[in-house]
């Protein structure tokens, strides 16, 4: 009840050793979160009625948020979210050098794109 009422609730990163998740509600719903570590923004989840939709992360920790994961709408709230799409830009040239599709079934697809110049 009292996370219904506030409007930010702080936790230990999952995904990042010694970060923190910075969780932003409004009436008991998640609708983004950012995850902080060492003063840098390392993490950001966009929310939808509280399932996660998109994430993006600086898996490398150099500043720039290379890779891009995408969520399945499912029911049920964060706690049920399928992870559908994973992609990263690991040189910045815009385009997605490496991507998993998960599927329904569990198993996943990975994809590599080498692109010679």
């Amino acid at each position: 009840m009292l996370s219904y009422y506030a409007v930010s609730i702080q936790r230990p990163s999952v995904e990042f050793n010694g970060g923190v998740e910075h969780l932003y509600i409004e009436r008991g719903i998640p609708y983004r979160a950012e995850v902080i570590l060492n003063g840098t923004v390392v993490s950001v989840t966009e929310f939808e009625n509280g399932s996660p939709v998109i994430q993006r992360l600086d898996l490398d920790l150099d500043g720039r948020m290379e890779t891009i994961r995408r969520f399945r709408n499912t029911a049920g709230g964060q706690e049920n979210a399928a992870l559908a799409l994973s992609e990263s830009d690991w040189d910045n040239d815009g385009i997605f050098e490496y991507s998993e599709m998960y599927q329904d079934d569990g198993s996943i697809v990975y994809r590599w794109e080498y692109l010679e110049q």
